[in-house]
C-alpha cells in the first residue's frame, strides 16, 4: 500500500472534510439494487444529484481499475471523484494520460483536453487524513448525468436501513443480548 490509511479512515476523512451531514446521505459500498458496480463512497444531495468517491491507496490499485469493463460511468452518479494518496500524484496523473485514449476511458470522463481538465477530478490525501491537493475543484460532471429518481432514493434508504439494523443485531449479540 502507498498509504497506512485503512478504507474506513478514509472514507471518514472524506466525511468530515467534504460532506454535509445535514443535507446530504453518505453511504459505502453501494451496489446491490442501484449501480453496474459497486461504488466506494457515494453522497446524495438534497436536490437529489449524487457524488461517487472511488478510494484507491496504491497505483496497483488505480492500475486495476483501467482493466475493467465496467468503469465509472453510471448514469445516476452527478459527479466523480478518485481519492488517491499523495504520495503516488506523478504516477497516477501519467496513468490517466496514458489511458485518455482507450475506450472506456472516454465513455467515463468524455474526449481528452488539454491540462488537468482532460483528467478526473482527482483528491489528493496525505498519511494525516488531510485532504492536501485536487486535479480541480467541483468532480468530474459526467455527460450522461442526471438526478435519482424517487425509487431509487427510496432504495438508497432502505439499503441504509438494512445496514443499520444488521450492524446494530450484530454489536448486540456480540453483547449477549437478544437476537
Amino acid at each position: 500500500m502507498d498509504t497506512t490509511l485503512t478504507i474506513q479512515e478514509i472514507e471518514e476523512m472524506i466525511i468530515r472534510q467534504e460532506v454535509s451531514l445535514r443535507n446530504e446521505i453518505a453511504i459505502t459500498n453501494l451496489s446491490w439494487g442501484m449501480l453496474p458496480y459497486e461504488a466506494d463512497l457515494v453522497v446524495i444531495n438534497k436536490t437529489g444529484y449524487m457524488r461517487e468517491y472511488e478510494i484507491k491507496r496504491s497505483i496497483q490499485d488505480l492500475k486495476a481499475d483501467f482493466k475493467k469493463k465496467c468503469y465509472h460511468d453510471a448514469e445516476q452518479v452527478y459527479q466523480f471523484f478518485y481519492v488517491l494518496p499523495i504520495s503516488i500524484k506523478e504516477k497516477a496523473l501519467e496513468l490517466f494520460r496514458m489511458h485518455q485514449s482507450d475506450e472506456a476511458y472516454i465513455k467515463a470522463f468524455g474526449e481528452s483536453m488539454e491540462g488537468y481538465e482532460a483528467l478526473p477530478a482527482v483528491i489528493f490525501y496525505d498519511d494525516e487524513g488531510h485532504i492536501v491537493d485536487r486535479t480541480r475543484f467541483g468532480g468530474h460532471l459526467r455527460g450522461k448525468h442526471r438526478k435519482l429518481f424517487l425509487e431509487e432514493k427510496l432504495t438508497i434508504s432502505r439499503l441504509l436501513s438494512i445496514r443499520y439494523w444488521s450492524l446494530r443485531f450484530k454489536k448486540n449479540e456480540q453483547k449477549g443480548g437478544k437476537q
